[in-house]
């Protein structure tokens, strides 16, 4: 159970600096690539947006151990 906890807390932290990460690297381009396919190419070779893509892959790593072995559960 410790290990889920934490597992979930860890998913939770790059879940969000992942965000931060992706936000930061689209929010300096420039308005004019705004919903324009070169965003994505720009983005795709910078090395901050990719970090973020990177965490966030390793964030649903820390879900999947988190979620290993356990039953899911909603109460009403």
């Amino acid at each position: 159970m410790p290990i889920a906890v934490l597992a979930s807390l860890a998913a939770g932290v790059c879940f969000a600096v992942a965000g931060v990460l992706q936000q930061w690297a689209a929010g300096g381009r420039p308005d004019a690539e705004a919903l324009s396919p070169r965003l994505l190419v720009h983005l795709a070779r910078d090395r901050v947006w990719l970090g973020g893509i990177g965490l966030a892959v390793l964030a649903y790593g820390f879900q999947s151990l988190a979620l290993a072995g356990r039953s899911v559960w909603c109460s009403r």
